[in-house]
């Protein structure tokens, strides 16, 4: 069965929450839904006046409630009234520096907010399948590659509040029995149009190319596994519809490239893509540390799934460019980005 097959025959017609559905992965999650079928929900603080949300009007492809998930009350209210087969949880405090200004807020966001979702489904019956995206940062440090088993540590206040999510969402799988099938997955570095969080590499080049300035990388030879973001929500989708009809498979799962790229070939590649970006100096030391090489295995997914697809890093920059520059020539972003959606999952594309 093709991979679009798939993923429209175990969402189409079903009942589906996704937290955070208002910020990037989100957004993009949402039309995937929607275009196979599905009734899709969401829950998430209101959306940014620029962000893929607004611009891509998915309010009207979903019912959008707000709110805040560290307001259980409130949470358990909306989750009360979806009562969702599918979860997705992403809503996060998701940037590293905002993390170490914020510490606190951070943690209440990313821990307890993730606990107060999984007190909503255990305390609602109908889930059949949730799945709590954290991310690739959740390892301690080590010179390795991280897989699954290893120490779940993370350096710094973000990262460190997604290790505690991971160990949550571990606790509630081991504690109750009858809980529905329930997997974390560990991705980071999502490349594609419709991204603008401060402080990432890919929007930083496109705000650049806009104001027709150069760009400053931060760390240029730091490591790091980018990918498509159609290519991880792929990975997502399978894994919460397998595990719904299999459920000893629940687990935690890296999503990973088959290698890492640096921050600078990224931006070289932008620049070619776009056609004249410049970039400027470097600087080392622009942020707080970060680990120089952060690479993750993902041979456990594609164990599960063989034919998982992994688009060349040019193509998925080529195609944000060609989003980016759609956005700003003015074209309607609704029908231009379910027309990636639809192009990336064709079986033309996948010959």
């Amino acid at each position: 069965m093709k991979l679009w097959e798939k993923i429209a025959a175990a969402y189409r017609g079903k009942r589906v929450l996704v937290t955070g559905h208002t910020g990037f992965k989100g957004s993009w999650l949402c039309r995937i839904l929607h275009a196979a079928g599905a009734e899709v929900f969401g829950y998430a603080l209101a959306a940014e006046q620029q962000s893929m949300f607004r611009l891509c009007s998915n309010e009207r492809i979903l019912t959008h409630f707000e709110g805040d998930v560290r307001c259980f009350s409130r949470l358990k209210e909306v989750y009360d009234s979806v009562r969702p087969q599918f979860v997705f949880h992403l809503a996060a405090q998701p940037l590293v520096l905002e993390g170490y200004r914020f510490p606190r807020e951070t943690y209440e966001t990313n821990l307890m907010g993730t606990v107060n979702l999984l007190e909503c489904v255990r305390l609602s019956a109908g889930a059949e399948s949730v799945l709590i995206v954290t991310t690739d940062k959740v390892y301690a440090e080590s010179a390795r590659i991280r897989k699954e088993g290893d120490r779940l540590d993370g350096a710094d206040p973000y990262s460190n509040s997604k290790s505690c999510a991971e160990l949550a969402a571990a606790c509630y799988r081991r504690s109750y029995a009858g809980f529905p099938a329930l997997s974390t997955v560990r991705a980071g570095n999502a490349i594609g149009g419709g991204d603008c969080a401060a402080d990432r590499i890919q929007p930083d080049c496109v705000r650049a190319a806009l104001a027709q300035k150069p760009v400053v990388l931060r760390h240029p030879r730091s490591v790091r596994p980018y990918q498509y973001v159609l290519d991880v929500l792929s990975a997502y989708l399978l894994l919460a519809a397998e595990q719904a009809e299999h459920p000893h498979l629940a687990s935690a799962y890296n999503v990973a490239p088959p290698r890492g790229t640096s921050t600078a070939s990224l931006a070289k590649m932008f620049s070619r893509a776009w056609g004249g970006l410049r970039i400027a100096g470097e600087e080392e030391d622009f942020s707080p540390a970060e680990s120089r090489r952060l690479c993750i295995n993902g041979e456990k997914l594609a164990k599960l799934f063989p034919d998982l697809p992994h688009t060349p890093l040019r193509d998925a920059v080529a195609e944000t460019v060609s989003w980016e520059k759609a956005r700003a020539a003015g074209k309607e972003m609704g029908a231009f980005t379910d027309g990636q959606i639809a192009s990336y999952f064709s079986e033309e594309r996948r010959a």
